[in-house]
């Protein structure tokens, strides 16, 4: 278990990624409005691609490591292809801030509910009002910023 400092560290560390990954959308529907939506997401996952191959032999990872992984743990990928796509489309209909508001607010009240069940393999935490009280506040402020 990490301790409490340890673990603020690295929430400040997921929100310096998330501040890195909110340029993501607007860049594909860049993309997307120079080469349509399926083209840009293709380009976008070329890119990736790439740069995973390169870090693979970088680091020298096995890859054969992951044969006999159960079926649902590829499935990554396509959860990644549908967000990729969705926001692409999605940014220069609502908005940037929108998309990033209800995208968080999902993913906080499916990741209680995970944690809550221990889905994927993960250790069960319970859900607690407090938890249930900052799901609501995200909620709240997903749709307040929707709002144009």
């Amino acid at each position: 278990m990490t301790s409490q400092a340890s673990r603020y560290g690295l929430v400040l560390l997921m929100m310096l990624v998330g501040a890195i990954n909110a340029t993501q959308a607007p860049i594909n529907a860049g993309l997307a409005r120079r080469s349509g939506l399926v083209a840009a997401v293709t380009a976008s996952f070329v890119v990736g691609t790439v740069l995973m191959l390169v870090l693979t032999l970088l680091t020298r990872s096995d890859l054969t490591a992951v044969r006999g992984a159960p079926p649902w743990q590829f499935l990554g990928g396509l959860t990644a292809v549908t967000f990729i796509m969705a926001t692409a489309f999605l940014v220069p209909r609502i908005g940037l801030a929108a998309v990033i508001a209800a995208n968080v607010a999902a993913q906080l009240i499916a990741g209680m509910a995970i944690d809550k069940y221990g889905l994927f393999g993960l250790e069960r935490i319970p859900v607690s009002w407090v938890r249930v009280a900052g799901g609501v506040v995200l909620l709240a402020g997903a749709l307040m910023v929707a709002k144009k």
